[in-house]
């Protein structure tokens, strides 16, 4: 198989039954090949012209329209689009369209049969800005596209705002994995540490390392294990690869001038009590990147998942559409800004042409000129701020 250069789109008589129920409201589900030749199934929440779209990358062991869509009661099936975020998002007319990760719910794996497992997170950062890419391809009109990621996914984007700066208008971070060190330093992990390599190069595929469970919300919890597709934390480990490529890709993080090469601007939101990824990682982020704005917003009584644990998760959505309104604005004003200011260069530019070519020439009588007509445009370039919230 050669690597897509379109998204392919099924048709909805092929779709997985769950996926054409009415309560998920999916408007579209396919995949693209990857450079691995792997088959990445995506799914989308389309609206008929959106003002932005929105590509999420989900966390370690879940998958996209899992931790896209809500239960209904809490602590049952994922399955309904009734109170979810691409609901609150369509609603803020922007579309939303996500990524099973490889080796992850409905997508190929680089081992067949080994779930929740990767050979290399450069990897996933790789598929999801090719997909990225592929939805702009695919879109009917240029809008600004943002990146956001959970957990897991939360370095997916980081790793690939790093590697292609240009392939986003922002990007959102929710709890990323930027650092481990408070996960890394328990008892049991602490004792594993030393022999990851050898077993990550021996036996990749090994469930080693300890996850905790969600027991500050057990439905949502519940809603993890119930599901036929996930690797519920709390329940199985993460694989010896896995582990050895999350725990590199945050001592490169740390590295002088990475996470400096970030120049979109970002948002991270983190709990402070998160006991899967440490907080003090989104500080460094925000405060590293060279965004022109760039910023940390605290999430209070949250554990770790903020796309499903309530009341939280939807003021949090909130919070998020308006910060990505914030932006476009932002690019609108600076657009109409620049614009503004190369046609008063070229406007120079002719005057001082006419200027030299009439001094060329003999004298002649002065005309009384033709009054110049004002722009249609009076933008205002608002200077951006760099916000910074600590601890």
């Amino acid at each position: 198989m050669a690597k897509s250069r379109a998204l392919k789109t099924y048709a909805k008589k092929s779709w997985e039954p769950e996926l054409r129920a009415r309560t998920a409201k999916i408007s579209r589900t396919g995949d693209f090949i990857n450079d691995q030749n792997l088959k990445i199934r995506w799914y989308s929440w389309d609206v008929p012209e959106p003002q932005a779209i929105v590509v999420f990358a989900h966390g370690l062991g879940v998958y996209g329209s899992f931790e896209m869509l809500t239960a209904r009661p809490l602590g049952g099936v994922r399955e309904h689009y009734a109170g979810s975020w691409p609901e609150r998002f369509n609603a803020a007319n922007v579309s939303l369209f996500c990524i099973d990760h490889q080796g992850h719910g409905r997508s190929d794996s680089s081992r067949p049969g080994a779930r929740c497992y990767f050979e290399r997170a450069d990897d996933l950062a790789r598929d999801f800005t090719q997909f990225v890419e592929l939805i702009k391809r695919d879109s009917k009109r240029p809008v600004p596209v943002f990146m956001m990621g959970s957990s897991l996914g939360g370095l997916v984007v980081v790793k690939a705002a790093i590697a292609t700066p240009s392939v986003a208008s922002g990007v959102v971070a929710l709890a990323p994995c930027i650092s481990l060190d408070r996960i890394s330093k328990g008892t049991m992990n602490r004792v594993l540490l030393p022999i990851l390599g050898f077993v990550s190069a021996w036996f990749p595929t090994f469930p080693l390392a300890k996850t905790v469970a969600n027991a500050r919300f057990p439905l949502t919890q519940a809603e993890v294990e119930r599901d036929a597709l996930t690797w519920p934390s709390g329940k199985k480990r993460t694989r010896a690869r896995v582990a050895k490529e999350l725990l590199d890709s945050t001592f490169e993080f740390k590295k002088p001038g990475v996470l400096e090469r970030i120049t979109m601007p970002l948002i991270a939101f983190h709990g402070k009590d998160d006991q899967m990824t440490d907080p003090w990682g989104s500080q460094m982020l925000a405060d590293r990147a060279s965004s022109s704005s760039s910023e940390v917003r605290w999430v209070d009584d949250v554990f770790h998942d903020l796309c499903h644990e309530k009341p939280g998760c939807d003021v949090l959505c909130d919070e998020i559409i308006e910060w990505c309104r914030e932006r476009i604005n932002d690019k609108l004003a600076s657009s109409s800004s620049s614009s503004s200011l190369s046609s008063s260069s070229s406007n120079k530019r002719a005057k001082t042409t006419a200027v030299a070519k009439r001094e060329a020439r003999p004298p002649a009588p002065r005309r009384a000129s033709k009054p110049s007509k004002p722009s249609k445009t009076a933008p205002i370039d608002a200077p951006t701020r760099r916000t910074r919230r600590g601890l």
